[in-house]
């Protein structure tokens, strides 16, 4: 009887431990992943065809300057025309480019070449097809931390299957290191300026209309968004005991 008794006490004694531990355990809630900003190091520079390229600079802190030629019959004009650093146009939408898929310690990188297409306002005829001048204000941020590394900015002509127009010209290339293994979606933001400028005149194309006077020395914010895939090359081996 003595047994049954000391046995129904510790029973007792456990049950309450158990009810103590859940009771006093911290609530679980599941918390959104929230996004990282990744540092960007790379300097400002010229491209092998003459584009501007400045990762840490935004339209605020910049007036862009270029040299026009052009003539009016009488007289030739050449001169700067500097872009009004505040000058902000339509935001392109965003472009879902595919998944990256990497191992552990590799090197990889996005290519991208925006390019813009002006129309006659009349007729719709293609006028011509313009490439970036200028790529500013670089922004990259992830939702996983550390699956990137090194992340940095250089140029490379072109080659992509696109317009003729882009064919050769200058391209943002973002290079990174594959850090630890696991997935993160990547936003990558920038600014680009075309400096289009068409005079108005008869239309080129079909010679029936003619066109207005279009002007785009506007910075506009492209945004880029990937997913990079990063695996490890490990073998687990496990012990039996």
């Amino acid at each position: 009887m003595k047994k049954l008794k000391r046995l129904g006490r510790r029973m007792f004694a456990l049950i309450l431990a158990t009810v103590l531990c859940l009771g006093g355990a911290p609530e679980l809630t599941v918390q959104a992943a929230q996004s990282v900003k990744i540092p960007i190091t790379t300097g400002n520079y010229t491209g092998a065809k003459g584009t501007t390229f400045a990762p840490t600079t935004f339209p605020r802190d910049l007036t862009f300057c270029y040299y026009y030629y052009e003539t009016d019959g009488v007289q030739n004009t050449y001169g700067p025309y500097y872009v009004n650093a505040n000058i902000i146009g339509t935001s392109a939408p965003v472009n879902n480019a595919n998944s990256i898929e990497k191992w552990v310690g590799d090197s990889g990188f996005y290519v991208r070449c925006p390019y813009t297409t002006v129309k006659g306002q009349n007729c719709g005829d293609i006028l011509g097809q313009y490439t970036p001048a200028g790529y500013i204000g670089f922004d990259v941020t992830v939702n996983e931390a550390d699956i990137i590394e090194n992340v940095g900015f250089t140029s490379v002509p072109w080659s992509g299957n696109t317009v003729s127009a882009a064919r050769g010209k200058d391209s943002i290339k973002m290079t990174f290191d594959a850090g630890k293994p696991g997935s993160t979606d990547v936003t990558l933001t920038y600014y680009v300026n075309y400096l289009v400028e068409v005079r108005a005149g008869i239309c080129p194309v079909c010679y029936n209309y003619r066109t207005q006077n279009y002007h785009d020395m506007s910075w506009h914010l492209y945004t880029d968004i990937f997913t990079v895939d990063v695996n490890a090359d490990y073998t687990m081996q496990m012990a039996l005991m």
